[in-house]
């Protein structure tokens, strides 16, 4: 080995633990970018999917027509009367 090569690797020795903990930190740092961007874009996703949602509901409610019936329950109650006065006869 060259006396340049020796000198680096002793180099690289000393510095070891620095240059270990600079690696770990950028590795960190990029995780964590990542998982910030990844955050924004999912986010974008829900609030774009919820106002379409949304949009689509309110339009849905505004075609929707109401339809009332009514109904008339005379005969029932009439039926039940007539039961009433079978029973207590």
């Amino acid at each position: 080995m060259s006396q340049a090569k020796v000198l680096h690797n002793k180099e690289l020795k000393k510095n070891r633990k620095q240059i270990l903990r600079q690696k770990r930190r950028d590795k960190i740092l990029v995780t964590a970018g990542c998982v910030v961007v990844l955050a924004a874009v999912l986010g974008w996703l829900g609030w774009s999917v919820y106002g379409k949602v949304s949009e689509y509901q309110a339009k849905q409610a505004a075609n929707e027509k109401t339809v009332t019936s009514q109904v008339d329950l005379s005969a029932l109650s009439n039926y039940g009367a007539d039961l009433s006065k079978e029973s207590e006869k």
